[in-house]
């Protein structure tokens, strides 16, 4: 069809729906991206598999949430030596579960009386990268984070950190109850400045002990101060930190190779979300359409004729079912059939 026809035919603008009922970025961009299909067959197929996400739908109760746009992660893995970081992993472990879910919903929705074959063949055609999904799972936390257990590794060098952290509370404590500097200490008794443990002190009081002071607070009230005996622990600290950062980047760059094996199975994972994020979205078009009365997939047969009897523009449909009244077009026009 041509492309004057379609903006003549206000097709641009029904997509502009269509693509506001995606919950994605790139699910929106497909939609816009919608064009007439080519031939019969591809119609009739358009129509089953819509036919069938809309039983599914109803007898699954399945919905899909929102998921992160991946194109600029494949980007970055276009440079063998990129190394994806925490976020990129992070969006990652979010989109593949959530096409986990779209594929098990599929896959038990047909096992429990459903039957939609299209759907399932559709997901049979994208298998998940098994071994990306187990190690973003394992190293990936919910919260975004990497786990203490991505790595012995890891998991040792902070449990250090976490007894250094222990064991600088307690002689903080033990040292503001010695002599009784509590009330010269601003909120907590212990806090971080530049990865170092230092004692929030009041600026009027920064001669009384030895130590070092290392930054001031934006009022100038509060001095960030680490005392004599703090020193040494703290150096141990920094040198367990650089430790975390190297096991880190090795976690980071394992997950990174994991991905690159599976890319072409990673990208077609995405790519099932999509669809489904289009195809859902379809879904909800037409239950729009139901509202006024105007749903229904059109029938198509090879050498027939076009019959627009009964027909409304989308648009003025779509109109009506928000209830847009009062003299507006859509409450003034009247189906074909009925002139």
């Amino acid at each position: 069809m041509e492309s004057r026809s379609l903006q003549v035919l206000e097709f641009g603008k029904v997509l502009t729906h269509l693509a506001g009922l995606c919950v994605s970025e790139a699910g929106a961009e497909a939609a816009l991206a919608v064009r007439p299909l080519p031939g019969i067959d591809a119609v009739h197929h358009a129509a089953a598999l819509f036919d069938e996400a809309r039983r599914w739908a109803g007898h699954t109760g399945f919905r899909l949430s929102s998921f992160p746009p991946l194109d600029g992660v494949f980007r970055a893995l276009g440079a063998p030596a990129t190394v994806l970081d925490l976020d990129a992993l992070w969006a990652l472990r979010q989109t593949l579960g959530l096409a986990r879910k779209l594929a098990a919903s599929i896959r038990e929705g047909q096992s429990t009386g459903g039957r939609w074959d299209l759907l399932t063949a559709l997901v049979d055609s994208h298998p998940l990268p098994q071994r990306t999904v187990s190690g973003l799972d394992r190293c990936v936390s919910d919260d975004g984070m990497l786990r203490d257990e991505s790595s012995p590794e890891l998991s040792l060098v902070r449990g250090e950190i976490r007894r250094i952290h222990q064991q600088c509370t307690r002689k903080v404590k033990e040292y503001a109850q010695r002599y009784n500097i509590a009330h010269y200490l601003q909120d907590e008794f212990m806090t971080l400045s530049s990865d170092r443990y230092v004692l929030p002190l009041k600026s009027n009081f920064k001669g009384r002990l030895q130590g070092i002071i290392h930054d001031y607070s934006q009022t100038g009230e509060t001095c960030y101060f680490e005392p004599m005996f703090l020193v040494e622990l703290n150096n141990g600290l920094q040198e367990l930190k650089r430790e975390e950062r190297e096991e880190e980047r090795k976690v980071l760059r394992y997950l990174t190779d994991l991905v690159r094996d599976e890319l072409a199975s990673v990208r077609g994972a995405y790519d099932l979300l999509v669809e489904g994020d289009v195809l859902c979205a379809r879904c909800a078009l037409s239950a729009r359409f139901e509202e006024s009365g105007d749903a229904g997939a059109v029938s198509v047969t090879e050498g027939g004729h076009v019959s627009l009897l009964g027909a409304r523009h989308p648009l003025l449909a779509l109109s009506a079912a928000r209830g847009e009244k009062g003299g507006t077009a859509a409450a003034q026009a009247v189906p074909s059939a009925s002139r």
